[in-house]
C-alpha cells in the first residue's frame, strides 16, 4: 500500500473517531476524487464499516502498521451506542435536531471518555465538540422561557407570510396579466381581486390559528422540553451553539438576545 492509500486509511479512522458517520466519510472521499480501487471511484458506508473492522491496519508479519494502536482503539470506542443516561427530555426531541449550517441531522454519541459528543451527520466541524447535554437542555429551556414570557411574539403577520398555494399564485398571475393588457372587463377583474383577497385571508387565518394553538400549548407546558414536538418541526443548532426552534407556524424563535 502506497502512502496516499495509507493516508486515506488514517483519515477514515481519524474522522470516524471524531464523530463523522460512515456515509459522510464515504461521500467526502468520493467528492475528493480518491478511489477505493482503480476501477471503483465511489465509496459507500459499507466500505467504510469494513475498513474500521480491519485489524490488519495495525500491522502483521506481511505488512507494516498503518495505524497506531490508540488511533485504532479510538475508532472502535466511537462505535459505542447512544448513552442510556441521555436525559428523557432529549430522547423526546432527538429526531428533531438539525444543523444550522447545512440542515443535516444532528446526532449524539458517547466519546471514549464517557462524555457526550454532539455532531452534524454531514460534517463534524459544524457543531462544536464542547457542546454538552446540559447546555442543550439549558438553551432549549431558555427558548421556551422566552416564548412563554412573550407570547405575542408568536405570530405571523400577513405582510410577511409567503403564500405558496398553487391556486393563489395562479390567480395572482391571471390578475397581473389582465392588468398588463389594460382589460376593459373591470367587473371580472374586480371579482378576481376580491377572490384573491379572500383566499389570502383564509391562508393567514390558518397560520394565525396555529400561532394561537402554539401559545396555548406553551401556557400549559410549563417550559417542558417534551412539548416541542407538539409546537415545532425542528430544533436548529448553529455553529456558535445558538439554538433556535422552528415552529409549526413557520417562525424561527431563539433565546432572547441571541442572533441566528
Amino acid at each position: 500500500m502506497n502512502e496516499p492509500e495509507a493516508e486515506i486509511v488514517r483519515r477514515v479512522f481519524r474522522e470516524y473517531a471524531e464523530g463523522r458517520s460512515y456515509k459522510a466519510i464515504a461521500e467526502a472521499l468520493t467528492e475528493s476524487g480518491s478511489r477505493y480501487t482503480p476501477d471503483k471511484p465511489e465509496w459507500n458506508k459499507n466500505i467504510i464499516a469494513r475498513m474500521l473492522q480491519n485489524q490488519v491496519y495495525l500491522g502483521s508479519e506481511q505488512f507494516p502498521p498503518l495505524l497506531a494502536e490508540d488511533e485504532y482503539r479510538s475508532a472502535q470506542e466511537a462505535k459505542k451506542p447512544y448513552s442510556l443516561r441521555q436525559a428523557s427530555e432529549l430522547k423526546t426531541i432527538c429526531g428533531m435536531l438539525v444543523c444550522g449550517v447545512c440542515g443535516a441531522p444532528v446526532r449524539r454519541r458517547n466519546k471514549s471518555d464517557g462524555t457526550e459528543r454532539w455532531y452534524c451527520e454531514n460534517d463534524y466541524h459544524h457543531i462544536p465538540a464542547t457542546l454538552t447535554d446540559a447546555e442543550v437542555v439549558e438553551k432549549l429551556r431558555g427558548v421556551l422561557a422566552h416564548m412563554t414570557d412573550t407570547p405575542d411574539a408568536i405570530t405571523v403577520e400577513a405582510h410577511s407570510t409567503e403564500y405558496n398555494d398553487i391556486a393563489i399564485a395562479r390567480l395572482e398571475n391571471e390578475i397581473n396579466a389582465m392588468l398588463d393588457r389594460a382589460s376593459d372587463n373591470t367587473e371580472e377583474l374586480l371579482g378576481m381581486i376580491l377572490r384573491l383577497a379572500a383566499d389570502k385571508y383564509a391562508a393567514v387565518s390558518g397560520v394565525d390559528a396555529e400561532s394561537k394553538r402554539i401559545r396555548q400549548t406553551l401556557k400549559c407546558g410549563q417550559q417542558d422540553i417534551r412539548i416541542l414536538p407538539e409546537i415545532a418541526d425542528s430544533v436548529i443548532i448553529s455553529s456558535k451553539t445558538i439554538i433556535s426552534v422552528s415552529l409549526k407556524n413557520g417562525q424561527n424563535i431563539s433565546e432572547v438576545g441571541s442572533d441566528i
